[in-house]
């Protein structure tokens, strides 16, 4: 709020400084991914595929990666 005469005031709206309107600050980041909580690494997961599997099978691996997963 900001008075700009007697009885005048004007209500303006911006975003925060400090989280740039994300509504959370971060104050102590983490070193390894510098608090984007990805952190990009490659690792080998051997999946026992049996016998008649269809080929659109989906195989979930909770706890083994984020959405951005690439399979080779």
């Amino acid at each position: 709020m900001i008075q700009l005469g007697p009885g005048m005031y004007q209500h303006a709206q911006m975003k925060c400084r400090d989280c740039s309107a994300t509504g959370m600050i971060i104050k102590h980041k983490c070193k390894v991914c510098k608090a984007e909580k990805i952190v990009v690494k490659e690792k080998m997961i051997e999946v026992p595929i049996g016998r008649g599997v269809p080929n659109d099978y989906d195989y979930v691996l909770t706890g083994e990666g984020h959405e951005t997963v690439r399979f080779l």
